[in-house]
């Protein structure tokens, strides 16, 4: 393990990289002034290397070194491995493995150089001293780096070493103020999962601050709510939404199979209002590409065009026609809100790119016959979508 001091920066890794690699961390660091460690993308053979975790749990490491215990609790290894993590852009993480460390200088001659790095949980000590010092780690992952050499396995000594340590860490985690992604993230899910204490009784104290202010879609503000549990819950307005009955040059109907935030369970109670991590709940839906009216669209019209394109990758040269379909409403108790329906012709040989980012994982176009089955069989549950394609179908195809 060679550490090696260059200008601001501090480098941990098996590599001679300070020199050629500075100046990307450097920006990196500038752009983000409360990171003090961050660790790159690595690379061996091919194979990329995944560095970044969340806190382990004792629990966690030894499902992670046995191999039917990993297979059987995924979801476990999903969140602590951070399989969901976005490799698109830089995300503040628990903690980056000591493959490829680089720290600030001061930060290291305050907190990190009295480290032995010659220890297995040097990694893990390092990111709760940043976090207790109410500093940020972070993975970059656009910035691949090829490992040369690697050695993954450890002694029995080392995970000997690591069991007790992590033990020992969240024994004395428990008596600290202590925030972290993952500790954050599970206060979120506690606040969610206490929202069945909300009865009756229970009312809306104040309206406090807004969030999410460069939402072009949605403004969300701190609902103070009181009662049987103190609770705080966002308050989300949305502008006027849009929805989408795409029709290919076949007749055939397209559909995104996008993750949704619902219950599992249709038959279990509801809890309102939910607001869940969707790791943890919701499930695949079929819809009409469908978003909401932002504040730089000149009409609806514009919306929905402009909707296609961010979703599926449907630009101007690939639509027939565009033809304005009825208005829908969705009115309860506890959601009122008004989407417009457009029917929308697609010209031959267009062919999707799907957003990763809108969770949306495939589009298919499918037959009058096959959207029928799909609504009888009730695999297509949004209401939204499946009224539009049934007016579709029923007055105009």
């Amino acid at each position: 393990m060679k550490i090696t001091v260059y200008k601001d920066l501090v480098f941990i890794s098996r590599l001679d990289v300070a020199p050629c690699l500075h100046k990307e961390f450097a920006s990196f660091f500038e752009k983000h002034p409360k990171a003090v460690v961050c660790g790159p993308r690595l690379e061996h053979k091919t194979r990329v290397i995944d560095s970044f975790r969340n806190f382990p749990k004792f629990s966690d490491l030894i499902i992670k070194n046995v191999g039917f215990l990993r297979r059987r609790y995924v979801q476990r290894m999903r969140r602590y491995l951070l399989w969901d993590i976005n490799m698109e852009k830089s995300s503040m993480v628990d903690f980056v493995t000591s493959d490829f460390l680089v720290i600030r200088k001061d930060f290291w001659y305050e907190y990190a150089c009295n480290i032995n790095w010659k220890k297995p949980n040097a990694d893990v000590l390092l990111a709760s001293r940043a976090w207790k010092s109410k500093k940020q780690v972070w993975f970059m992952p656009k910035l691949l780096i090829e490992l040369k050499p690697y050695e993954s396995k450890k002694s029995l000594k080392d995970i000997f070493e690591i069991l007790f340590f992590t033990a020992r860490f969240h024994f004395l985690n428990i008596f600290t103020n202590f925030k972290s992604p993952s500790t954050t993230y599970k206060e979120e899910k506690q606040r969610v999962l206490r929202v069945h204490d909300i009865n009756s009784r229970s009312y809306l104290k104040q309206i406090g601050s807004s969030f999410q202010k460069h939402n072009q879609v949605v403004q969300i503000y701190e609902g103070q709510v009181d009662g049987a549990a103190k609770y705080v819950q966002p308050l989300v307005f949305a502008y006027h939404g849009v929805l989408a009955v795409l029709v290919n040059d076949k007749h055939e109907f397209g559909l995104i199979r996008i993750w949704r935030h619902t219950p599992l369970d249709f038959q279990a109670s509801n809890l309102f209002p939910v607001f869940p991590d969707n790791r943890d709940l919701g499930m695949p839906s079929l819809e009409c590409v469908r978003g909401g009216a932002e504040k730089s669209d000149s009409d609806l019209k514009e919306s929905i065009l402009r909707e296609l394109e961010e979703e599926i990758g449907l630009g101007a040269k690939h639509i027939k026609s565009v033809k304005t379909l009825s208005k829908l409403v969705s009115n309860t108790a506890w959601d009122i809100s008004s989407i417009s329906c457009f029917l929308v012709r697609s010209k031959a040989g267009f062919e999707p790119k799907l957003q990763i980012e809108e969770s949306i994982s495939g589009f298919e176009f499918y037959s009058r016959a096959d959207i029928l089955k799909l609504i009888k069989e009730n695999k297509i549950f949004c209401g939204l979508t499946r009224a539009a394609l049934l007016e579709v179908i029923l007055m105009y195809d």
